[in-house]
């Protein structure tokens, strides 16, 4: 049995709002449910604070991410049926991928694409190299304080 927070994890990432893949569940014990996931990108924090923020900047790829992040937020609020809490969806637990275009279009979840090393890159760098080849995506992470909350109809 999954835990709150592993289970809101799951509804989530089932209606495709883009999280942390979930590539298995393992041990539930206590309030904690071991779930394995894969890396997916730096933070935005890391492209905010430590990154030459001039070229994403001009390109206007720090305002994609930004409003990237933002519809996440958006998305998570307006669940119809319950009330999703994150926990803590600061910007150190917003990361950032690139997806080749063809590739991130095959897919009908984002939470379901198959880790490809070939179609998923994380160099802010070879992005803004071939912007036009890439699909910038915004996952929402850390998910251990989740819980999820019926809305009073």
């Amino acid at each position: 049995m999954l835990t709150k927070a592993a289970d809101t994890w799951k509804t989530v990432a089932d209606k495709g709002i883009p999280v942390a893949p979930i590539i298995k569940f393992g041990k539930s014990q206590g309030k904690a449910t071991e779930v394995y996931s894969r890396f997916c990108g730096y933070s935005i924090d890391f492209y905010d604070y430590f990154l030459n923020k001039e070229a994403f900047v001009k390109s206007g790829a720090l305002w994609e991410m930004f409003e990237k992040r933002n519809k996440i937020i958006a998305q998570i609020k307006d669940q119809k049926d319950s009330y999703i809490l994150h926990g803590h969806p600061h910007s150190r637990n917003f990361t950032v991928e690139y997806i080749e275009k063809d590739y991130f279009n095959e897919c009908k979840n984002i939470n379901e694409i198959s880790w490809n090393k070939e179609k998923i890159i994380f160099d802010p760098v070879e992005y803004l190299k071939n912007k036009e080849k890439f699909e910038m995506v915004v996952r929402l992470i850390d998910w251990d304080m989740a819980d999820t909350l019926p809305k009073n109809k």
